[in-house]
């Protein structure tokens, strides 16, 4: 393994570096406060959670990208092609692009890739590690971030790694706005971008 990638930090740029083809990561701030959700790090091993606002506000442009390994790769995959049967029109053609939910052709055996409009991720399966990204704002299509998420499964991987996660620093600019709570000594709560248990919220 890449000795950057032993630590969460190591691992954070080069989620960065993955999507920074489809957005101004340079100019984005990390936004989460802890280093994986409370949610996936109860349910899954080796969870990593990532997520960015927009300098300006925090708000605007978002993305948040989460990692975990699953016991079974396949089973998972099932259990997402079963949700979208259940939440989504009943008879949709899971595998054509249309505009609620589908699997993309994956070009590599052991990887699924599920664009998911209708909730505003895309879920990528690469072998047992689990890939999610959440982007808002970003005026491009969900669908282009399903192979930067197969990327993400292939490069980042879900294995144990070195917790040095630290808060960032959130511009003070962030604190004068009119959305979100501020409080005296912590930083601003941004439904969705603060708080790790809901990403996808707005």
């Amino acid at each position: 393994m890449n000795d950057s990638l032993r630590s969460y930090t190591g691992r954070r740029a080069l989620i960065a570096e993955k999507l920074s083809p489809y957005l101004r990561m340079e100019e984005m701030v990390p936004t989460n406060i802890r280093p994986t959700s409370e949610a996936a790090e109860t349910f899954y091993d080796n969870s990593l959670w990532c997520s960015w606002g927009d300098r300006e506000t925090g708000s605007t442009q978002t993305v948040t990208v989460s990692i975990c390994q699953v016991a079974d790769g396949d089973k998972e995959a099932d259990e997402v092609r079963e949700m979208i049967e259940e939440e989504c029109t009943a008879g949709l053609d899971v595998r054509t692009p249309n505009s609620e939910a589908y699997e993309v052709t994956a070009a590599h055996s052991g990887e699924k890739a599920f664009v998911l409009n209708y909730l505003g991720r895309v879920t990528a399966i690469v072998g047992n590690c689990l890939v999610d990204i959440w982007p808002s704002g970003t005026e491009i299509e969900l669908s282009d971030f399903a192979e930067v998420a197969l990327d993400i499964g292939r490069s980042v991987g879900c294995s144990a790694y070195e917790n040095d996660f630290t808060s960032p620093d959130f511009p003070d600019e962030w604190r004068n706005q009119s959305v979100g709570l501020s409080t005296p000594g912590f930083p601003p709560y941004f439904p969705g971008l603060s708080d790790p248990k809901d990403p996808g919220a707005t």
